[in-house]
């Protein structure tokens, strides 16, 4: 939400808050690459969230959708990766331990697509050869202390990277709809909810409201995870139905009007 207008529109389900907390930093970052980190802990926190709640709802990966796009001399090896890690998916090991070894492995195997999928395939240029193995060992240790996020596993619905009606807005995908919350996954490293992220899971939740009958459950509270802290903080939504399908389509007709200038 960059436009004032916008961040205006938004601010009004949104209830005033503390961003910082005191949270200790439980995994500081240990590669350079830290949004490639992020990437995968997204990955493999919906891979570990559909191993414990076999209710869960999820559709295409970003990595498979990108497939297309990967450059020829890199597209054999991405299929390669994506097939893998679809297989390892059909059944983890029961041991917790060995189980985030796995889906951080394949989750750092996967996540570079998402570039490639989202910008083009920067991620073969990139002069930084990325190490997976040490993003997979990042990611294992953010999977060792998300406790509380995992706590979702129980909520109904629970769906993993839904569409929130995109299409409106030139693409937007929520982290996870679980129960009445829209839950946003911030690998940051400080313990701040920023407005910014809010503004996002709220206009995630207007979206939602338009999307057809029975795809998403009605939206009452918007929720942050923090990764590096453990730290999952859930706001309520100010806001009823009608306001948010309103709001929807302001936020279409903003972008239209963007696009069209």
């Amino acid at each position: 939400p960059a436009r004032a207008e916008v961040r205006a529109r938004l601010d009004r389900f949104i209830p005033e808050f503390r961003g910082t907390t005191a949270a200790p930093l439980l995994v500081p970052r240990t590669t350079a690459h830290p949004a490639l980190v992020g990437t995968a802990f997204d990955y493999a926190a919906r891979m570990e969230l559909r191993h414990r709640a076999r209710h869960a709802q999820t559709g295409p990966w970003i990595a498979e959708l990108a497939l297309p796009r990967v450059s020829p001399r890199r597209r054999r090896e991405a299929a390669r990766a994506v097939e893998a890690a679809k297989r390892a998916s059909a059944r983890w090991p029961s041991s917790e331990g060995a189980r985030f070894e796995k889906i951080a492995f394949h989750a750092a195997r996967i996540a570079p697509l998402d570039v490639v999928y989202r910008a083009g395939p920067g991620i073969d240029d990139d002069p930084r050869p990325v190490d997976i193995d040490d993003v997979a060992a990042e990611v294992r240790a953010l999977l060792e202390v998300a406790s509380p996020l995992w706590n979702l596993a129980a909520h109904r619905p629970l769906l993993l990277n839904p569409d929130v009606c995109g299409n409106l807005v030139g693409g937007a995908d929520a982290d996870i709809v679980a129960g009445s919350a829209m839950v946003e996954l911030k690998t940051t490293k400080d313990p701040v909810v920023g407005r910014d992220h809010l503004r996002q899971l709220a206009g995630y939740a207007c979206l939602a409201a338009v999307a057809p009958d029975e795809v998403f459950p009605p939206i009452d509270a918007l929720a942050v995870y923090l990764p590096r802290f453990g730290l999952l903080t859930t706001f309520p939504l100010l806001a009823d139905r009608e306001e948010l399908v309103d709001a929807a389509w302001f936020l279409a007709d903003t972008w239209r009007d963007r696009r069209a200038a």
